[in-house]
C-alpha cells in the first residue's frame, strides 16, 4: 500500500470574480456568457487517497505568478492533527502523485523536473479512473466561506455593489483554515503509513510552472445557464458573505410544484411514530388518506391546511425550529433530491455529515444502514437509509447539492454518552433521543470543530 495524492487544475464552476461584487460564489455550477464581466476563477487542488483531506487554492486566470510546485510544497509541509486517535500529526510528500490528465497541456516541463529532483513518482489519470475523477470533483464543491470564521468589516472590502465583498485571499485562507482531520476505521491503514514516513526536505520551487491563460472550462451535465440570477448581499449580523443565486423566476414559478413533491416525499419517509408530535388529529387523518392513495398527488388539500402542514414539516419559512428524521430508504432518487433541496435551502448548507456506527453494529433484523444529517438555521434533519438505496447513492454521487461528503464522524465523536443500542429505531421513533442527538450535533459543529481546528 502506498500514499497517493491526486492533483488537478480546473476552471471553477461555482466561484467567479466580478469587480463590482468581488468573489462570487454560485448556488449552482454555471456557464457564464463571454460578454459579461463575470470571470470564472481557476483552482488548483490536491486530495489524499483514503483520507478525508483536500487542499484547494483559487487563483485568477491571468495570474502568471501561480506555481503548482509552490502550492504542493505548502501542502506537503503543512501538519494535520488526527482527531480521536493517539497519532502524531501527518505531513509529507506522497509515494505517487496522480495528475489530472486534462491539465497535461497547462503544466510546464520545469514542474516535472522539480518532481524528479524531489524523488516524487507521478502518473496521469485517465477517463476510466473513477476514484481519481471523484477526487478531482471534490474541489468543485460550493466553498462555505464564513461558516466557521464569520465575515467581518476587517476581512471584507467595499465594491460598487457590495459593502462586504469577499477577496480571493480571504477565500483561500478560509477554505484551507482547518488543520485537523476526522478519520474513521477505514482510514487507519493510510494514517499508519504516515506514522512510518520519513520526512524529506523539499527543494526550491519554480515561480511559473503552469500556464492558466489557455485553460478551457470542462463541460458537465450539471452545468446551468445564467438565468434570472440575483445577488444575495452579505449580512454583517450573521457573518455571511454574499453569493449568487441562479434561476429566481423559475424558483418562484415552480415553488408550488417543488413544495408539493417535497411534501409527499416527506410524508412518505416520515415514520408514523413522529406524526403525533407534529400534526393534529384531523391532519393525521388526512395523511392516512394520502398514504392509502400511495402518496400520489390525487387528494385536494385546502391551501391554508397545506401551508400549515408544510410549516410543521419545516418545508416553508416559519418561526420555530424543526427536528425530524426520515426513513429515506423508501424514497426514489428524485424524491430525496427534492427533499434535500428544500431542507438545505437549495444547497445553502451550513453543516452536514454522515454518522458512522461501529463495524459490529447491526439492526435487529441484522441489516446495516447509513445515517446522514444536515443543519440549516435552527433545523436539524436526519436521513436513515439502506447502503444500497437510491438515497445513499444520491448522497455519494453529489446529487444532494453541497452535502459535505468529507464530513464523516463516529457517533461517539459527537458525544461519548450517546446510546447506540437500537440506534436506527431510536432516531426514527424516539422524539426525545432525536432532539438530544440534534442538539449534540449542533454543539459539535459550532464549538468542538472550531476548537480543534
Amino acid at each position: 500500500m502506498t500514499i497517493t495524492h491526486y492533483l488537478t487544475i480546473q476552471t471553477c464552476k461555482r466561484v467567479f470574480f466580478d469587480p463590482n461584487y468581488g468573489v462570487m460564489r454560485s448556488s449552482e455550477p454555471l456557464i457564464i456568457p463571454s460578454y459579461l464581466l463575470i470571470e470564472p476563477l481557476c483552482l488548483i487542488g490536491i486530495s489524499v487517497d483514503n483520507l478525508p483531506l483536500k487542499y484547494t487554492k483559487y487563483c485568477y486566470k491571468n495570474d502568471s505568478s501561480v506555481s503548482i510546485s509552490d502550492f504542493l510544497k505548502t501542502f506537503w509541509e503543512r501538519e494535520y492533527k488526527i482527531h480521536g486517535f493517539n497519532f502524531e500529526k501527518i505531513k509529507g510528500i506522497p509515494d505517487l502523485l496522480v495528475i489530472d490528465h486534462r491539465c497535461r497541456e497547462l503544466i510546464q516541463p520545469c514542474f516535472y523536473q522539480w518532481l524528479e529532483t524531489n524523488g516524487i513518482s507521478y502518473s496521469f489519470s485517465d477517463s476510466k479512473n473513477r476514484k481519481a475523477i471523484s477526487k478531482f470533483l471534490q474541489h468543485q464543491d460550493y466553498p462555505h466561506t464564513g461558516f466557521y470564521k464569520k465575515m467581518t468589516r476587517d476581512n471584507s472590502y467595499i465594491t460598487s455593489q457590495e459593502q462586504y465583498a469577499l477577496s480571493i485571499d480571504v477565500l483561500n485562507s478560509q477554505e484551507n483554515f482547518f488543520d485537523c482531520i476526522f478519520p474513521i476505521k477505514k482510514h487507519l491503514p493510510t494514517i499508519n503509513l504516515y506514522q512510518n514516513y520519513r520526512h524529506r526536505i523539499i527543494e526550491s520551487t519554480f515561480a511559473a510552472d503552469v500556464n492558466l491563460s489557455c485553460i478551457i472550462p470542462l463541460e458537465s451535465k450539471a452545468d446551468r445557464a445564467l438565468e434570472d440570477a440575483y445577488w444575495v448581499k452579505a449580512d454583517l449580523k450573521s457573518g455571511s458573505f454574499g453569493y449568487l443565486h441562479n434561476r429566481q423566476e423559475r424558483d418562484e414559478a415552480d415553488s408550488a410544484r417543488y413544495e408539493k413533491k417535497a411534501f409527499l416525499a416527506a410524508i412518505k419517509a416520515l415514520p408514523e411514530t413522529q406524526w403525533d408530535a407534529i400534526f393534529t388529529d384531523d391532519q393525521i387523518s388526512l395523511l392516512n388518506d394520502i398514504k392509502k392513495q400511495r402518496f400520489k398527488d390525487t387528494i385536494n388539500v385546502d391551501d391554508d391546511e397545506f401551508y400549515d402542514l408544510c410549516s410543521r414539516l419545516g418545508l416553508l419559512d416559519f418561526t420555530g425550529p424543526v427536528t425530524l428524521s426520515f426513513n429515506a430508504s423508501k424514497l426514489t432518487r428524485a424524491e430525496i433530491i427534492e427533499l434535500w433541496d428544500l431542507y438545505s435551502g437549495g444547497g445553502d448548507v451550513q453543516f452536514s455529515c454522515e454518522l458512522i456506527l461501529p463495524p459490529w453494529y447491526f439492526t435487529r433484523d441484522e441489516r446495516k444502514f447509513r445515517c446522514f444529517y444536515t443543519a440549516r438555521e435552527d433545523n436539524g434533519i436526519f436521513f436513515i437509509c439502506d447502503p444500497d438505496s437510491a438515497a445513499a447513492k444520491a448522497f455519494d454521487k453529489g446529487d444532494c447539492l453541497n452535502h459535505m461528503q468529507t464530513n464523516t464522524f463516529q457517533v461517539r465523536q459527537i458525544h461519548e454518552k450517546i446510546n447506540i443500542d437500537c440506534f436506527d429505531e431510536m432516531i426514527l421513533n424516539n422524539r426525545q433521543f432525536l432532539i438530544f442527538l440534534d442538539e449534540q450535533l449542533k454543539l459539535f459543529s459550532r464549538t468542538i470543530l472550531d476548537y480543534n481546528y
